[in-house]
């Protein structure tokens, strides 16, 4: 790889289009054949309170809103009244925001157009990530390889299938363009690379009010400007004014903003995963094995609940240990590979700098997501597209290099995109990607919630209340499920007003729970009850209502029903 290595430290190449015309249409008709099926697809997960029980994008109007503190959903709404007209986002998201408003203009609720978004930005992303390749590759077999690795990888499916997700997308979009507007930038302090400066602020500034996880971005300008300008900490100080201090200042802003002014409304609700500070950080290391496993073995990407924790797995077991050292073996080689191909070694830095916003280090309310790997996973891929692109050019396998590294490289992008293709099925809709993550996931509670949820959801009862006796098998014991347990019985007025004051004893402020045992209490003659029922419920609301309001408000909540 030494040819690498030696081509990184001179000036980067200047991108012309047109001689990348073959690379961008192969890229392209790859990206459309991994990822048609999922235009297809209907909204999921997040998607209905997103888009479809909102009415936060249904108007215009609502758009100054964005600047508004009511633009913030709350951060555990499970138990809570659900505000239909905000963000829906926890997190302070703008741009994102804007993408949702403009495709309901053009779309209203036609799933197809949200997903035909999502597919275009995953597709200028690989355009992108190719030409970032190139640059610090010099080598269009590799770059092209690199690029539909990123693109046909069953990581990125959650982000790219899931609308609620497109955040990852859209970041890594403005991420991408903002740094390979900089790396082709020189310091030669001349109005067009001032012009590229500015471009690459303006579009920083886009990625970080996409999505927090781009925040990060400049220490990658700092590590392409060490590891191929040559520059040391002099250099480093000398351009710091010019080349630097926007991005701190951008930085700077959007975390008083992220923190202060529009804080992230999950960030007092998630504690130590594990509860200790030792199981954190062991959890942490485990997270990082998961990831890192998942990109290298592509088959073992699924579909991972939400709020899934993966457990800690007794020291006995062998992968608890190569839980320990995979994280400090790979930060081992990164460092190591700078004296073998700086560019190998930069990009698996890559992958460690966009990787630390979704570390948990600071906890995070989902803490295993592939969708988490989108961006951090350009580093690894286009690391390891060099590394196989190497191992077939070396040894005695030289006299058949064409055929080999063809075969290999076609092989596995061909395994990926079946993986892929398959894996976008899954997100058809709400019951299939459910169904998925109760079959790979059998003991999380979250995850048999929702498939009970969707049976009720759609009345079938009794298959509800199977999935619900085995929630009750799982620990913790969960409100929800007794909700749901005493919302399939209420032609069982014992049975459900027991399951109904379980899950207000859990959750005092359960909001649904006290309605409908309410309306439990007027279907059997005790008014008493079923008004002391509602009037919590409004109380629980911040409502003061007489008799007669809340009586009108329940009849319309029955008709609604």
């Amino acid at each position: 790889m030494n040819n690498l290595s030696n081509t990184n430290n001179e000036k980067s190449p200047r991108l012309c289009w047109g001689a990348h015309k073959r690379p961008i249409l192969i890229i392209i008709l790859i990206a459309i054949l991994a990822f048609t099926n999922s235009l297809f697809n209907d909204f999921v997960g997040d998607d209905y309170s997103l888009l479809i029980n909102n009415t936060f994008y249904e108007s215009w109007k609502n758009f100054p809103r964005i600047f508004d503190k009511s633009y913030l959903s709350p951060g555990n709404y499970a138990y809570a009244p659900r505000e239909k007209s905000n963000s829906g986002s926890a997190a302070y998201r703008p741009v994102l925001s804007t993408t949702y408003f403009i495709d309901h203009w053009l779309w209203k609720k036609n799933a197809f157009g949200y997903h035909l978004t999502n597919l275009i930005l995953h597709i200028a992303n690989t355009l992108l990530a190719y030409f970032i390749l190139f640059v610090i590759s010099k080598n269009k077999s590799i770059s092209l390889f690199g690029a539909i690795l990123f693109c046909v990888h069953p990581a990125k499916v959650e982000a790219v299938c899931a609308i609620g997700y497109r955040a990852d997308c859209l970041a890594a979009f403005f991420a991408l363009l903002s740094f390979l507007l900089y790396i082709q930038n020189s310091f030669s302090g001349t109005s067009s690379c001032k012009n590229k400066i500015r471009l690459s602020l303006l579009f920083y500034f886009l990625a970080v009010f996409s999505k927090e996880a781009a925040v990060v971005l400049p220490f990658t300008l700092v590590a392409y400007d060490v590891y191929f300008r040559k520059c040391r900490l002099p250099d480093l100080l000398s351009h710091f004014k010019n080349h630097y201090l926007g991005y701190l200042i951008i930085a700077t802003f959007y975390l008083f903003v992220y923190l202060k002014v529009f804080p992230n409304t999950t960030l007092d609700k998630v504690g130590l995963l594990g509860g200790t500070i030792t199981n954190h950080a062991l959890t942490i290391l485990r997270i990082f094995y998961l990831q890192i496993y998942s990109l290298a073995i592509p088959f073992h990407v699924t579909a991972v609940p939400p709020q899934y924790t993966p457990p800690l797995l007794p020291w006995g077991n062998y992968q608890m240990w190569l839980t320990i050292i995979i994280p400090f073996f790979y930060v081992f080689m990164t460092g190591r590979m700078y004296f073998y191909s700086k560019a190998i070694s930069f990009l698996m830095l890559w992958f460690l700098i966009f990787y630390i916003p979704v570390s948990n280090i600071i906890p995070l309310a989902n803490p295993l997501s592939h969708r988490f790997l989108y961006l951090p996973s350009l580093g690894f891929l286009g690391a390891a597209a060099m590394l196989i692109h190497d191992f077939c050019r070396k040894g005695r396998w030289s006299r058949y290099r064409h055929l080999i590294v063809k075969s290999l490289k076609w092989g596995i992008i061909t395994f990926c995109l079946f993986l892929t293709i398959l894996l976008n099925s899954f997100w058809k809709n709400n019951f299939k990607i459910v169904r998925l993550m109760v079959k790979n996931y059998p003991s999380h509670m979250k995850s048999c919630e929702l498939l009970s949820a969707i049976y009720f959801q759609s009345g079938l009862c009794p298959e509800a209340q199977k999935v619900l006796h085995r929630c009750l098998c799982l620990n913790p014991p969960s409100a929800k499920v007794h909700y749901m347990l005493g919302a399939c019985s209420m032609d069982k007025f014992e049975f459900a007003k027991l399951h109904f004051h379980k899950a207000i004893a859990l959750v005092p402020s359960y909001v649904a729970a006290y309605e409908k045992l309410g309306e439990l209490f007027l279907d059997n003659g005790d008014y008493e009850n079923a008004f002391s029922c509602f009037s919590k419920s409004y109380l629980l609301q911040n409502k003061n209502a007489t008799v007669e309001e809340i009586a009108n408000a329940y009849a319309q909540w029955k008709q609604e029903k």
